[in-house]
């Protein structure tokens, strides 16, 4: 290969050779960044850039060391950064060239299982999060991941949600009606794959589903706002224990969300058993008593007048 020393004789052929050959080049052009690695479109991160230039100015940089790893199509593997800061000074990009299958993968056209196999391998000591795969999937154009996004662009907006709030990820596991899902947001990028979900995530009952969720985060969002002084609420924690009982047909969405804006979350730990607790409580409160919208609003009054009381 042009403008390739081989530090090992035996090495003489980079698409040929065994992995555990190492190469040295000045041929940065013979390296081709992952597209949409870890999901970003800003690329190199300029902190983590300064950082290697820190270690190259205090000489504890290891310069003799692999840098970058690449597949047998020259995709950089594993290295963006120490590549760029290589190239930027002008030496030589000490590489190695894997032949394993999932890093070489066969009719990958978006290049999904090539970014799923590398997610694997930076969860040893960097894991992507979810919001990296389900970016990685949106610029892959895997068609679920852009619907979700453009639904949760616009519920967003219309119930003025912190983007963070509300994950891809996480409207991922509420259309799978994934109950251990809720309580993480770690979806893979190949997940997005999945077609079959779209009638779903377009459907009324979703739609209905959504506004009940973004309903109860509202109210949490609120309720932070007006109190504070006291440990903020994660209203996610709330919907990952009412959902599986809505799915089960157990608990009314419109009566349920009547119930939380009126006892708001006074006295609610910020955690998954809390919000379990929380829900169970409105639960058998909604059980016991006519819970009507007359009822409920006898009971807001209610606690209105406690407050005005104290």
């Amino acid at each position: 290969m042009k403008n390739v020393k081989m530090f090992y004789p035996e090495c003489n052929d980079s698409k040929n050779a065994k992995a555990e050959c190492i190469y040295s080049t000045k041929d940065y052009s013979m390296f081709t960044p992952l597209k949409h690695n870890r999901g970003e479109d800003k690329g190199i991160e300029s902190k983590r850039l300064n950082d290697f230039k820190r270690v190259v100015a205090e000489n504890k940089f290891f310069f003799t060391w692999v840098n970058v790893i690449i597949n047998k199509a020259g995709v950089v593997i594993d290295g963006h950064h120490r590549l760029q800061l290589l190239k930027e000074l002008g030496l030589p990009i000490n590489f190695i060239v894997t032949h394993e299958k999932k890093f070489n993968p066969k009719n990958d056209p978006n290049g999904v299982k090539l970014l799923s196999a590398i997610a694997a391998l930076n969860a040893v000591n960097s894991m992507w999060t979810g919001t990296q795969h389900f970016n990685a999937a949106v610029n892959s154009d895997l068609q679920l991941a852009v619907q979700i996004k453009l639904m949760k662009a616009r519920f967003d907006v219309e119930f003025n949600i912190d983007r963070k709030q509300i994950t891809g990820g996480r409207i991922f596991n509420l259309l799978k009606k994934n109950v251990s899902g809720l309580q993480s947001t770690l979806v893979d990028v190949s997940d997005y794959e999945d077609t079959s979900l779209i009638e779903r995530l377009l459907s009324d009952d979703f739609e209905q589903e959504l506004r009940f969720i973004y309903g109860i985060m509202k109210t949490a969002k609120n309720f932070n706002q007006e109190n504070k002084n006291r440990k903020r609420i994660t209203g996610f924690k709330v919907v990952a224990a009412a959902m599986p009982l809505v799915w089960d047909k157990e608990l009314n969405m419109v009566k349920f969300l009547k119930a939380v804006e009126i006892y708001e979350f006074d006295n609610v730990a910020d955690s998954w058993s809390g919000g379990k607790y929380y829900v169970n409580m409105i639960r058998q409160e909604l059980l016991n008593v006519n819970a009507s919208n007359e009822n409920i609003e006898i009971k807001r009054k209610r606690k209105e007048l406690r407050k005005a009381l104290k």
